[in-house]
């Protein structure tokens, strides 16, 4: 068999397809391993998803009622406040009342009491200082004669 130019030539390039292949090979067979394991880790999320999705939906459920009974509360609580309010405005609304109509008489009441208690305390203090001074003397003594005729 005659070896010819060409032959060496396709048998090098024959060699040297095979290496390439050779270390193509190597990154393949690892992307298959990466494809494989990525393959398992979404059947196990699917798996596990499942049961977590269920769970998850009774919890939405639950929390809808919950907020129902809430919405309820936060209704009676708001009509609450309203009769609070309405309470409080009467109570203004009375309390203005009494100070307008027991207010007025009541303040001239107590300024009529005071000064009579003044004035009760004046003529005890001038009956308190006459005792201290004595006697009154009779009127008749304090007249005299002269007193009487014309000048």
């Amino acid at each position: 068999m005659t070896v010819t130019l060409g032959g060496v030539a396709g048998l090098l390039a024959a060699i040297a397809l095979l290496i390439l292949v050779g270390f193509l090979a190597v990154p393949l067979y690892k992307l298959g391993k990466l494809f494989d394991s990525m393959r398992e880790t979404v059947d196990e999320i699917g798996d596990e998803s499942v049961p977590i999705l269920t769970e998850l939906q009774g919890t939405v459920q639950a929390t809808n009622v919950e907020l129902t009974k809430v919405g309820v509360v936060t209704d009676d609580a708001a009509k609450l406040s309203g009769s609070v309010s309405t309470i409080a405005e009467n109570g203004a609304q009375l309390s203005n009342l009494m100070t307008t109509a027991v207010g007025g008489p009541i303040i001239r009441l107590t300024a009529f009491v005071h000064g009579l208690r003044l004035a009760v305390g004046q003529r005890r203090r001038r009956g308190e200082r006459r005792r201290a001074r004595g006697p009154r003397p009779d009127r008749a003594d304090i007249v005299t004669r002269t007193d009487l005729e014309p000048r």
